[in-house]
């Protein structure tokens, strides 16, 4: 179907033109009613005509021949979009800009959708607000405009436009800014070009000297800073900074919005040091790729620089790319949505405090130790030193990548009592090594004393051996908290209870229930769990192949494929279990699947089948409690939890309209994919976890 679409914006250093050639890129047909030639400006009558002359030469009005000559050429768009077949849209940037009468002409011609998107601060341009109420939708990218409810404003990042990328780019230089002066910024400018000279790296730096009135050295002495005498145009930047490998961002005072050079960095594969300290929240973070500078203390810099480039999923590319950006404000299927931070969690920094998370050295895929370094993960994004803890100096995770800091203290391991491997006899260095210890080593190697120890709660009642630290609970599966207590008795020293546990961290609405009934008097905080952006809908087609974990109840996904063997409904179908296997090999195999069964068992939250659901499968099974919230009967079936039979009659059912129906079935798992990554989204779960840990004054 034709695409038309009315573009009105400033040029803003040619970013208009490239915005128009985006659009063009992406199948638009592109209406810019600010650039029509002015050979086709015409009067609308001759009588008008005589007028315009009458007041240029009696008044010296040139002005009333130019408004007759607009009126003229934006009567005659109006007429052509009446008549334009397929869909017709307007697209405004900075509508303040622009006459109210205007903008109304064009967008009640636009029966496909009129949009604004303001890609600087509201509070800016106070005219703005006067001309919300002429579109259909609103975007900002600022995440402190969201929380204007006076009007109906929607959530918009920027983004980069993909046509421009150029894979054959060479890297000339190490560091690359340009931007205009800004009073807010310059000291930070200029403090950061002084760095980089003084360690030797090389640089492409330039200021427009904007609002400066005299010399501009006086704001930017240095040698490595370019002054323009003219904005170099956005085209031309895109160029400028694909030879670059770190692409440098000082965010200026008025907004907390991401820049554009921040999707530029995203989109070329490059690294970025920016000040903005907000894009910690946004799901494409990663601190191997990104650096928040706090304008003063250089510290880091240097190992950032050393670390290697993190490649992010492959749908986190798309979804800030020009094409998916585009598709979301025209409300044109299909698109990723756009999402800011809640703007009550925004700018807040907590302290540096040091946090260890005590893992198993179990080289098993599990998604509780998964679950682990996931929080740790969070902790260190949200400006904490957090850790993982494993007891054998040298342990390794290799089934899932990550860039977690691992120590190793296995002393404390000693005084949970949680066993290890221990060497053989044979291993004569390593035995005399571990009877030294165990039975003569007076100073133990344990974490620092200030420190916070989050612990999982399968250490039940040995937690009470470590409570001289600070303890964070994390209870990702409230069913086996109690598995090691007294039958019929209570503990003489019940851990949960003790002062210096500060609170509970659990990942469900169905846990924090439970635990709420346990200890009433406790801080309990529901810190939700997140996908892992590698689960997505592939572009691959689905197979006729239902997956399984063979690990979660092995006799009922036995019984269940065995009450079916004898059946033809399962004739061209196959039962794939996925089993200690790397997370990229589940990826595909989840991928692949149409159907995958879930033999949840009392869980906390039970992640295998959202991570399914993420990958556009339809997911039929047991709950397990907490799964309650995701089992949505849109797009997957229930099953009553150790009800084989109804499992093996349901999952019949199913496979016969499969066959009959796919195409609804591959719909509903889109529809799964989409409702999970929204709903146990990154942002979600940091922003929960922020949340807990500014309660608690951390």
């Amino acid at each position: 179907m034709n695409k038309t679409i009315v573009l009105v914006m400033p040029t803003v250093s040619d970013l208009s033109y490239l915005i128009h050639d985006a659009l063009e890129h992406h199948g638009f047909t592109v209406i810019n009613p600010l650039a029509l030639p002015k050979p086709k400006r015409k009067y609308p009558s001759f009588s008008a005509r005589c007028y315009s002359q009458y007041r240029k030469i009696f008044f010296n009005d040139k002005e009333t021949a130019r408004r007759l000559k607009n009126e003229a050429a934006l009567a005659e768009l109006c007429s052509k979009l009446e008549k334009a077949t397929g869909d017709v849209y307007s697209l405004f940037i900075r509508c303040d800009l622009y006459d109210k009468n205007f903008i109304h002409s064009i967008t009640r011609k636009c029966k496909s959708g009129s949009v604004s998107y303001q890609f600087d601060g509201l509070s800016r341009y106070p005219l703005i607000y006067e001309r919300i109420s002429l579109f259909d939708r609103f975007y900002v990218f600022d995440p402190k405009d969201v929380k204007n409810t006076e009007y109906p404003l929607l959530p918009s990042t920027n983004f980069y436009f993909e046509h421009t990328i150029n894979k054959d780019a060479k890297i000339e230089y190490d560091f690359y800014y340009i931007g205009a002066h800004h009073e807010s910024r310059y000291s930070m400018v200029s403090s950061f070009a002084s760095y980089i000279e003084k360690m030797g790296w090389s640089s492409s730096f330039s200021i427009f000297p904007l609002d400066i009135h005299g010399n501009p050295k006086k704001y930017y002495p240095n040698e490595n800073i370019h002054i323009l005498e003219n904005i170099i145009p956005f085209t031309e930047n895109t160029k400028f900074s694909q030879k670059a490998k770190i692409l440098v961002d000082f965010v200026i005072s008025e907004h907390s919005g991401l820049s554009f050079r921040t999707f530029e960095a995203l989109g070329y594969r490059k690294k970025l040091i920016t000040t903005n300290p907000d894009i910690i929240h946004y799901d494409f973070y990663h601190p191997n790729n990104i650096f928040v500078w706090d304008g003063n203390n250089f510290d880091g810099i240097k190992d950032f620089i050393n670390l290697p480039y993190y490649e992010l999923p492959k749908d986190i590319y798309n979804k800030y790319s020009f094409k998916n950006w585009i598709n979301y404000v025209l409300n044109i299927s299909p698109y990723q949505p756009l999402s800011l931070p809640s703007p009550g969690q925004i700018s807040i920094m907590p302290k540096r405090k040091k946090i260890y998370l005590i893992c198993f050295d179990d080289p098993r895929p599990t998604g509780g130790i998964k679950q682990l370094y996931k929080m740790a993960e969070i902790l260190n994004k949200l400006g904490y030193h957090a850790s993982i803890i494993h007891k054998r100096k040298g342990f390794k995770l290799k089934w899932f990548e990550h860039s977690i800091p691992v120590t190793y203290f296995p002393d404390l391991y000693n005084l949970l009592k949680i066993k290890g491997k221990k060497p053989k006899w044979w291993q004569l260095e390593k035995y005399l090594k571990y009877k030294f210890n165990k039975h003569f080593k007076k100073n133990r190697e344990l974490p620092e004393e200030d420190a916070i120890i989050m612990v999982p709660e399968v250490l039940g009642l040995q937690i009470s051996n470590i409570l001289d630290y600070k303890i964070i609970i994390y209870n990702q599966n409230n069913h086996y908290t109690f598995l090691d207590y007294p039958y019929f008795d209570k503990p003489n020293h019940d851990p949960y209870l003790h002062k210096n546990v500060l609170a509970i961290f659990t990942v469900s609405d169905y846990a924090h229930q439970y635990l709420s009934i346990a200890y009433p008097n406790k801080r309990i905080f529901n810190t939700r769990i997140s996908l892992s952006n590698k689960f997505y809908v592939s572009e691959e087609p689905k197979k006729k192949q239902i997956a399984f974990m063979p690990r979660k109840l092995p006799q009922d996904s036995q019984q269940v494929f065995q009450l079916l063997q004898n059946n033809k409904v399962l004739d061209g179908w196959e039962f794939i279990p996925i089993d200690n296997k790397p997370e990229h090999e589940v990826i595909k195999i989840l991928q692949q699947s149409a159907i995958f069964l879930s033999f949840n068992h009392i869980e906390g939250f039970g992640l295998p089948p959202i991570e399914a659901m993420a990958c556009g499968c339809y997911v039929i099974g047991y709950a397990g409690n907490a799964g309650k919230e995701y089992f949505l009967p849109e797009f997957s079936t229930l099953i009553p939890d150790l009800d084989v039979l109804k499992f093996a009659v349901e999952l019949e059912k199913l496979i016969i309209d499969y066959n009959l129906n796919p195409e609804t079935y591959i719909q509903k798992g889109r529809l799964a994919s989409e409702f999970v990554k929204n709903q146990y989204s990154y942002i979600n779960e940091s922003q929960a976890v922020q949340s807990a840990l500014n309660d608690l004054g951390l």
